[in-house]
């Protein structure tokens, strides 16, 4: 009796062991190829930081959440889903899609519609791209514009979009970096 028990014990364990981990996406309409390696490696990362977490009980998928969006701002979440075979775990990954771009220096930055900036985009450039006419000085190693403004971008155009109206162009006003005109096409 007792070795049934242990029998069933480790069979339940190694059945809910994760021990490789893939990758899906929850969104499909990408239009840049996608590197899965990289997902995949972060995930693995996190497991092997929080061992137990490699038994799909006992995943902490906050934790795992907070560690993936932590290094890779593109991600807007992560799902643990079913067992593809045996040890093997499939994670599902939502990516963040744009609303708006903006250039700053030589660095290209996205805003999602809840206001998150992030740098790699797998999706068609968005329509909506940030003009910046301010003519702020840029000091070696500095953007002009923080995160946080390009967070509010995202979240003015989405709120234009769920209310019916198309921006065409945002605009930063000479002499400023706190102001915003918002251009709307016409209907």
């Amino acid at each position: 009796l007792v070795t049934i028990l242990v029998v069933a014990l480790l069979s339940f364990l190694i059945l809910n062991l994760t021990a490789t981990v893939t990758v899906g996406f929850s969104n499909s309409d990408f239009t840049k190829a996608v590197d899965e390696a990289k997902y995949q490696k972060v995930i693995q990362d996190y497991l092997d930081a929080n061992p137990l977490g490699r038994l799909h009980f006992l995943l902490d998928n906050s934790g795992l959440n907070s560690y993936v969006l932590g290094n890779l701002t593109e991600v807007k979440g992560v799902v643990q889903k079913t067992m593809t075979g045996l040890g093997v775990t499939e994670f599902e990954i939502t990516m963040r899609e744009p609303v708006a771009s903006w250039k700053i220096n030589d660095d290209q930055y996205y805003v999602d519609d809840e206001g998150v900036a992030f740098e790699t985009n797998y999706f068609a450039d968005p329509a909506v791209r940030v003009v910046d006419n301010s003519g702020a000085s840029l000091a070696a190693g500095q953007a002009s514009i923080s995160k946080r403004f390009l967070g509010f971008v995202g979240q003015v155009v989405s709120l234009c979009n769920q209310d019916g109206y198309t921006v065409s162009e945002a605009v930063l006003p000479s002499n400023t970096t706190r102001q915003l005109n918002i251009k709307l096409k016409d209907s």
